[in-house]
């Protein structure tokens, strides 16, 4: 069984130490698995959560919860940090635990980090204009050879990974997409000319080489999930023939895919979208070439006379994480009487934003200040925003960082 705890602004009265000691003591009992989210700027902020003078002094505090099972057996343990970001960069992370009074020190990763655009019902572009919507690492928005305009495009050939390592090349979108109940779908065209796998294995099984997939994530890139399966240069004849003959890409290879995002998210969800060559040792290609991504298209259709949206939303605030104040944007498409709150982890509410007032189809955004009712700044820690217009009723989570 696996367990998330997430640590949290204590209750009046109480100490933090004691109001976390608590909260942990009573999630821990019985429980073989634990989660512990801190949501903070750094492992400093981490320990002034627990009350404790330093991260050391944090840790221990963590260990003597259970001090008669810490350690006793292989738990599964992650240990999760909201980092707020204003613009791309490398952050070097490691972790230190304890036992028996001594420490041991994890090996340290490099993680490269970059903040996210406010959500959106819909995308689209035929990348001929340059943006900074994308992040990429070892994909890149440029001219190709044989092209004559801009696209997501691999190195022509792609290398190959070290000896016994898989690498990908990945372009993130940092616009997350509202997903609808209805067309939630991402189309684009592209020409896949990578190694093939083996004869008669599919997709996921060992012997299917290098490929390209299209990928989504509700959970800020944690994990990721296909949209469909990945594919090679045998998802079309002329890709075949042009890797079979070791020849490049040209515009009359394109290809055009669409897929329901649908499967394996759902309505609500808000989904970041990442382009990803998986590449093995050995056999290289030609490469990929991605060009008229469109993403939820007519999302933002409108009326001519009136330009009314067509559909209930509630964006994800933005900034966020934010510090003091942040933006909540909604859309209305017909008249509705409309509640916006918002409430702690507890569940309690912290401030009506918006009460029972009946709004005309529009589009909204109002700015909450970082307070409750009584007008006191709140601490911080994690919130949630919640909208009730009518039938439709959305929640989304957001950080307050100090």
């Amino acid at each position: 069984m696996s367990l998330e705890l997430e640590v949290y602004r204590p209750q009046a009265g109480l100490s933090r130490e004691d109001k976390i000691r608590g909260l942990l003591k009573a999630f821990l009992s019985g429980r073989n698995s634990r989660t512990i989210r801190a949501y903070g700027a750094d492992l400093e902020d981490f320990a002034r959560f627990l009350g404790a003078p330093d991260v050391d002094a944090a840790a221990q505090i963590l260990l003597s919860l259970h001090p008669g099972d810490a350690n006793a057996a292989a738990l599964d343990t992650l240990i999760i940090l909201v980092v707020s970001v204003d613009q791309p960069k490398t952050v070097a992370f490691s972790l230190t635990s304890y036992k028996d009074g001594t420490t041991f020190k994890s090996s340290t990763i490099n993680l490269d980090l970059f903040p996210l655009l406010e959500a959106q019902l819909s995308y689209s572009t035929d990348f001929n204009s340059l943006s900074s919507d994308f992040v990429f690492d070892g994909l890149a928005h440029s001219f190709g050879d044989e092209f004559g305009n801009r696209a997501i495009h691999s190195p022509h050939p792609y290398l190959d990974a070290p000896l016994g390592k898989i690498i990908d090349l990945t372009g993130i979108l940092t616009v997350p997409i509202i997903l609808t109940s209805e067309n939630a779908t991402i189309s684009y065209r592209d020409i896949a000319i990578v190694e093939t796998g083996d004869e008669g294995v599919p997709f996921g099984e060992f012997g299917f080489w290098d490929y390209v997939i299209v990928e989504g994530s509700n959970d800020n890139g944690a994990t990721w999930r296909p949209f469909a399966d990945g594919y090679d240069a045998s998802f079309d004849p002329a890709w075949l023939t042009a890797y079979e003959d070791n020849t490049g890409g040209t515009p009359f290879l394109f290809r055009s895919h669409t897929f329901n995002m649908l499967g394996p998210f759902l309505s609500g969800d808000i989904v970041i979208i990442r382009f990803r060559l998986n590449i093995d040792e050995a056999v290289t290609g030609w490469g990929w070439v991605i060009d008229n991504l469109m993403i939820q298209p007519g999302q933002f259709a409108v009326d001519p006379d009136d330009q009314l949206p067509m559909v209930f939303s509630l964006a994800q605030n933005y900034p966020n994480p934010f510090n003091p104040t942040t933006k909540i944007s909604y859309a209305l498409p017909k008249t509705t009487a409309v509640k916006l709150q918002i409430f702690n982890l507890l569940g309690q509410r912290v401030r009506v934003l918006i009460e029972n007032n009946r709004q005309p189809a529009g589009t909204y955004t109002i700015e909450w200040d970082g307070k409750d009712d009584l007008g006191r700044a709140v601490s911080s820690g994690m919130y949630y925003y919640r909208i009730e217009a009518g039938e439709f009723v959305k929640s989304h989570k957001m950080i307050m960082l100090k």
